[in-house]
C-alpha cells in the first residue's frame, strides 16, 4: 500500500505515516536521552570516586609533609647533640643549657649570620673567644687549655706560720659575711661555677643574665 497520495499535482504523505514517522523520532530522541542520561550519570559517578581519590591523595600528602617535617626536626636535634658531644659534653641537662644559650645568640642575628651548632661551638676554641658565662665551667677555649705558668709561693715554715697566724684587721672583726649570691654579679658567677645551684635558681639567673644584656625575657 503507498505511503503518500497524490492531489492537484501534489504529493501528499498519509496521516498515519506521519503519526509513525513522529512516533519513531520521538523513540529515538527519548533513547538518545536515556543513553545520555546514563553516561552523565557514570560521568558523576567517576567524577564522585575521583573526588574521594583526590581527598586521600591530599591527605596522604599532608601527611608526608609532616612526617619530613618531622624528619627534619630530628635530623637537626640529632646534628646539635653530636656536635655538643664532640665537646665532651654528656649530661643532658648541660646540653639542655647550651642549647638555650645557643638559641639565644642566634636570636639576636639575621638569618644570613646565623651558624650551626657545630660552627657556634668551634668558635670558642680560639684564645680570644667570649664565651657565655653559664658555659664557661664546660667549655674551654685554647688559652684556657694552656698550661699554667707556675706561681711562686711561700714555702718556708716562717711564711707559712706567719700567713696562719696573721691577726684579723678590726676593721672587719665585726662584720658578719655575705652570701655569695648577695648581688647579680655574684650570683650569675655563682650559677656558671656550680650547674646545681643554676639549676635550683634557673630562673633568677636567666633573668639576670638577660637584663645584664639589656634584653626582655
Amino acid at each position: 500500500m503507498s505511503k503518500t497520495i497524490t492531489h492537484d499535482g501534489k504529493e501528499y504523505i498519509l496521516k498515519s505515516e506521519v503519526d509513525n514517522i513522529v512516533t519513531t523520532r520521538i523513540s529515538k530522541i527519548s533513547e538518545n536521552r536515556r543513553t545520555t542520561q546514563a553516561e552523565l550519570d557514570a560521568l558523576r559517578q567517576k567524577y564522585e570516586s575521583m573526588e574521594e581519590q583526590i581527598k586521600g591523595v591530599n591527605a596522604l600528602h599532608s601527611q608526608i609533609a609532616t612526617l619530613q617535617d618531622e624528619l627534619s626536626t630530628s635530623n637537626q636535634r640529632y646534628s646539635r647533640h653530636s656536635a655538643i658531644a664532640t665537646h665532651g659534653i654528656t649530661n643532658p641537662k648541660v646540653r639542655d643549657l647550651v642549647e638555650w644559650e645557643y638559641k639565644n645568640a642566634m636570636e639576636t642575628r639575621n638569618k644570613k649570620d646565623r651558624q650551626t651548632m657545630g660552627e657556634w661551638l668551634d668558635g670558642f676554641k680560639s684564645e680570644d673567644a667570649k664565651i657565655p658565662m653559664l658555659l664557661q665551667p664546660y667549655i674551654k677555649n685554647n688559652a684556657s687549655q694552656q698550661p699554667n705558668p707556675t706561681t711562686h709561693t711561700p714555702t718556708t715554715q716562717e711564711q707559712l706560720q706567719s700567713l696562719n697566724t696573721r691577726p684579723v684587721p678590726q676593721t672587719n672583726a665585726h662584720v658578719q659575711n655575705t652570701s655569695d649570691a648577695s648581688t647579680s654579679a655574684d650570683m650569675l658567677s655563682k650559677g656558671a661555677q656550680d650547674f646545681d645551684y643554676y639549676l635550683k635558681n634557673r630562673s633568677k639567673i636567666k633573668e639576670l643574665y638577660y637584663k645584664r644584656k639589656g634584653k626582655r625575657i
